[in-house]
């Protein structure tokens, strides 16, 4: 099994190596090291030969890994990595950075609908359209836990019909990552490590990708997570957007309770 070093910049926390068998594997055992209790994003940047830096965003705490064998690295086996390349016209056309005031005022209607939608799937439904609109990205989905499985309640975006309906263990890719620290996190990864480049686009930057995720607590518990992928016309997702998904999420939550088991 593939081993990654691991350094802190906590000189209390033990050093040395983590074995799992992706990075997604390794990042999931290193989120559980920052309080969930924080209002704060865990933000991971991985370079382009798997060199990942961990932080958090409301400490000075960051992690770093790096993978010993630099050809076995890999991103791991997110569903919705297929969705993040996937080419969306206009992409690119609208800023990322900040919400109006008038987007402001619809988004908060918006909640409202949410917490007054008439069944758990219009709730849920509702949420996503809600992002979708307020929050410029290619991509969106919400995954509910279901006995030992996360389901793909909703998807927006290409190959969405693909995905919806799918399920996942509960602790694979990004999503069972955060599901079980509780964590939300903010992925901007460079590229996924190829061993053996075949082609030279290979290396342009179309292949960047950002994916933001965050929990959904349902009566106390965390049930479920949400993921968008790809800002428009920016790198990352704003702190006013990354607000509006955290208030969406919370909304979502309470309306879910007593609705899933």
């Amino acid at each position: 099994m593939p081993k990654f070093r691991l350094n802190s910049s906590d000189p209390t926390e033990p050093q040395g190596h983590i074995e799992a068998p992706t990075l997604v594997g390794a990042l999931a055992k290193v989120l559980g090291r920052f309080s969930p209790e924080s209002s704060g994003t865990v933000n991971i940047d991985v370079s382009v030969d798997g060199l990942t830096d961990v932080w958090d965003d409301d400490t000075d705490h960051r992690v770093r890994l790096e993978p010993e064998d630099i050809s076995v690295f890999e991103v791991g086996t997110d569903p919705t990595a297929e969705l993040w390349d996937a080419p969306t016209p206009g992409s690119g056309a609208r800023s990322a950075m900040e919400m109006s005031a008038i987007d402001e005022s619809k988004a908060i209607d918006a909640i409202k609908a949410i917490e007054c939608s008439g069944s758990a799937l219009e709730a849920c439904n509702l949420a996503l359209d809600a992002l979708m609109t307020h929050i410029p990205a290619e991509s969106g989905s919400i995954l509910l836990a279901e006995m030992t499985r996360l389901r793909f309640v909703c998807v927006r975006g290409p190959k969405a019909d693909v995905l919806l309906g799918q399920t996942i263990g509960l602790g694979d890719g990004i999503a069972g990552a955060v599901l079980s620290s509780g964590n939300p996190i903010q992925l901007r990864q460079a590229r996924q490590h190829r061993s053996h480049h075949t082609e030279v686009d290979q290396t342009l930057d179309h292949f960047t990708r950002t994916l933001l995720a965050m929990p959904i607590a349902v009566d106390g518990q965390h049930r479920g997570v949400l993921e968008l992928l790809n800002p428009f016309g920016s790198e990352a997702f704003a702190e006013a957007h990354q607000t509006f998904a955290h208030a969406v999420t919370l909304a979502l939550g309470e309306r879910l309770a007593g609705q899933i088991s």
